[in-house]
């Protein structure tokens, strides 16, 4: 007997007879084929950073039936098909399920961690100059290293840009600095420029 599926059958067993006998009475038994079990492979997930792109977790079950995922915290990510879309730096728990069909029970879920880098951020302060015994010039600077669609308007505190010169300061060069600032899914690199008097 070759089992094929899941299910239930009845098995026949019948005999034609020949030469010196008379055909059988066929006799019939019941079958039935239990669901297979199934197992998922899910290894763990390389820590990914903020703006990285969609990518497939690659997960497998041994009965060949495609995965499905979800996400603990979508906030950091969510699921759209088999890929994963990264939403902000952080942590959650991505699922791995199969539920099954007609021969397979489904597989118990695999869990694994996603680890969400924050993105590096880079300010650098314009160069700025000024006549002595005026007063400074508004200090402007550059940002480098959005992902996505980001710009300055998403960062949550901003850095403070300053310098140690004052009006009355001898004429030379000063520093411009940064100080404080931060974001959810930025790191802040702050570069200094000078200011000449």
């Amino acid at each position: 007997i070759h089992i094929t599926g899941a299910g239930n059958a009845v098995i026949t067993a019948s005999q034609p007879g020949n030469a010196n006998f008379e055909p059988a009475a066929d006799v019939q038994q019941p079958l039935t084929v239990n669901k297979a079990d199934q197992i998922i492979t899910f290894n763990p997930i390389a820590a990914k950073t903020y703006g990285d792109p969609d990518f497939d977790p690659q997960a497998s079950s041994d009965s060949g039936l495609g995965i499905t995922y979800s996400s603990q915290n979508t906030n950091v990510a969510e699921t759209d098909g088999n890929m994963i879309h990264i939403t902000s730096a952080g942590n959650t728990i991505i699922t791995a399920s199969q539920p099954g069909n007609t021969n397979y029970n489904p597989a118990p879920d695999v869990q694994q961690t996603l680890n969400v880098n924050k993105a590096d951020l880079t300010f650098a302060a314009d160069n700025k100059s000024r006549p002595y015994l005026q007063a400074n010039p508004s200090f402007t600077y550059t940002i480098a290293g959005f992902v996505n669609s980001d710009d300055q308007s998403v960062l949550d505190v901003l850095p403070v840009i300053q310098t140690n010169a004052t009006q009355n300061s001898d004429a030379g060069d000063y520093t411009i600095t940064f100080q404080g600032g931060s974001d959810d899914n930025y790191n802040y690199s702050l570069y200094r420029g000078p200011i000449t008097r």
